[in-house]
């Protein structure tokens, strides 16, 4: 299940890969399988700034309800 989400941002390096979470312990796994693996990501953060270095994006299913959430995007497709 979790190559479904690597792939696409390691082959599509100039396009984010978002990944909706429904649970935090989901997160906190994947954050521990990425990190294994050594593949870049980065977790958003509520009212954080998206960075373009790293195009794999974990979001929690809360958080991506946000207007936040949707700025943070809007942000990083400029």
């Amino acid at each position: 299940m979790l190559m479904l989400a690597i792939i696409p941002s390691l082959l599509e390096t100039h396009m984010a890969t978002i990944l909706v979470l429904p649970l935090k312990s989901l997160i906190m796994d994947y954050k521990q399988q990425l990190l294994a693996m050594g593949v870049p990501y980065q977790v958003y953060i509520w009212g954080q700034d998206l960075n373009s270095r790293d195009n794999l994006i974990l979001v929690s299913a809360d958080k991506s309800q946000m207007d936040t959430w949707h700025n943070a995007l809007r942000d990083l497709a400029q």
